[in-house]
């Protein structure tokens, strides 16, 4: 993020529209970690008209905060992934793009080790605890179990069973855990793609720190590469790949 003045110019994109679930466990989840300032920040993009260009200006005197509180607030909403900045110098005034992330889902924030142990750290244990047993919650009826079908095993084209007898086959030990990602990204229609690569990276960690692995080894073949490059270059533009190590 590059420092902004009044007369620099703006305009927001909006990658996906957060639902109202999302929104009102913002308060609870995001807040302690962003602060009012950036939460407020957070409430205006969201009400602006998308493709509009105006001036910050119109900005500061809505929140009315300083340019540098302005800039401390973008800060805080891009070191959560709620905001991308994209700058464009000029030598008349400055342009700046704000993309528009969802914030995650009540679930996969506190699934996040990284959100969850730094929400830990500001809200205190106790804190904590009544946010897990707000949204954490499990429906469980006595004398029932859950034999619901699974993303994976309807869709793919590849099955769990393929997978268990390869690794067998192959003398390889695995473990297999099921997500509610599908469930979560499914009614997403704008960019799910961040949003379900930063739940499943999450859900990898937990896994990952449950089972006692301290690295973690992700493969794709090369048709994934090109189709990554090619869909960046297509509705990104922009030339990016997988980085070959993390």
């Amino acid at each position: 993020m590059k420092n902004c003045g009044a007369n620099d110019f703006f305009e927001v994109r909006k990658q996906a529209l957060p639902s109202s679930l999302f929104m009102n466990a913002m308060s609870d989840l995001y807040l302690p970690l962003i602060g009012g300032k950036a939460f407020s920040l957070y409430a205006f993009l969201m009400s602006e008209k998308p493709n509009n260009m105006v001036t910050h200006e119109r900005m500061l005197g809505w929140l009315q905060l300083s340019v540098n509180e302005v800039y401390n607030a973008f800060l805080a909403l891009e070191a959560v992934g709620l905001i991308k900045t994209l700058f464009q110098e000029s030598p008349t005034a400055n342009c700046f793009i704000y993309c528009i992330r969802s914030p995650l889902g009540p679930k996969d924030f506190l699934n996040e080790p990284l959100f969850s142990s730094l929400l830990r750290t500001y809200i205190g244990d106790d804190g904590y605890k009544l946010i897990e047993s707000k949204y954490l919650k499990s429906v469980k009826l006595p004398g029932f179990k859950d034999v619901s079908e699974s993303y994976s095993n309807y869709f793919a084209g590849v099955t769990e069973e393929t997978i268990l007898n390869n690794a067998k086959m192959l003398n390889i030990p695995i473990t297999v855990f099921r997500t509610e990602i599908f469930d979560t990204v499914v009614d997403i229609t704008d960019s799910p793609c961040y949003l379900c690569a930063r739940m499943r990276r999450g859900y990898l960690y937990s896994k990952a720190r449950e089972l006692g692995c301290n690295k973690i080894a992700l493969g794709h073949h090369f048709d994934d590469v090109i189709e990554t490059i090619v869909m960046g270059m297509l509705y990104g533009a922009q030339i990016q790949t997988m980085m070959p190590k993390l």
